[in-house]
């Protein structure tokens, strides 16, 4: 037997991430595995089948035995964000024959034919701040200083994409924000 392909979907604790987050698996998230094969395979359990970073709740078959479904929870950790991966580690057919059984494997977001999902269990960090200042009045010789009507420009980087960043999440003291 063999393998002929595998899909995964993933379903967010939190609905209402944007579109940027919707490939991205947090803890507790589920990722279901569809995994499809050539012709029927014999009793596939949570012992053939992991996943990077999650854990299985369950293998189950449909469509007699050529379509399985694994279904798990994605662990808390402190490691690197990485694409969600997968192994089975043997598989048989009906019959007694072994299947051809493959290392980690990426696998694509159901439905597309590139996206991958990305286990992403940590928070961002902001890596640097940097703060621009601009004058009203240009002659005026403190230029260090930021007087009424000064514009104070902040850039804020981070180690991933931030969303939904607004003027609730950034204050500077004395200073009235326009726009994040």
């Amino acid at each position: 037997p063999t393998i002929t392909s595998v899909t995964a979907n993933l379903s967010k604790v939190d609905s209402t991430l944007t579109d940027q987050e919707e490939n991205r698996a947090a803890p507790g998230d589920t990722i279901t595995l569809t995994i499809q094969a050539n012709e029927a395979l014999d009793d596939l359990d949570t012992s053939d089948v992991s996943i990077n970073r999650v854990s299985l709740s369950g293998v189950s078959s449909s469509d007699e035995g050529r379509t399985w479904i694994a279904t798990g929870t994605v662990n808390a950790s402190t490691d690197s964000d990485e694409e969600l991966t997968y192994s089975i580690s043997a598989f048989q057919d009906e019959a007694g024959n072994d299947g051809d059984t493959s290392s980690y494997n990426t696998v694509r977001l159901s439905g597309t034919e590139s996206e991958q999902i990305i286990i992403d269990t940590n928070a961002p960090t902001i890596t640097s701040v940097t703060a621009n200042l601009s004058k009203v009045d240009s002659m005026l010789t403190e230029e260090n200083r930021a007087a009424p009507g000064d514009t104070i420009t902040l850039t804020i980087q981070a180690n991933e994409s931030l969303d939904d960043l607004d003027t609730s999440d950034v204050s500077i003291n004395r200073v009235s924000l326009s726009g994040v």
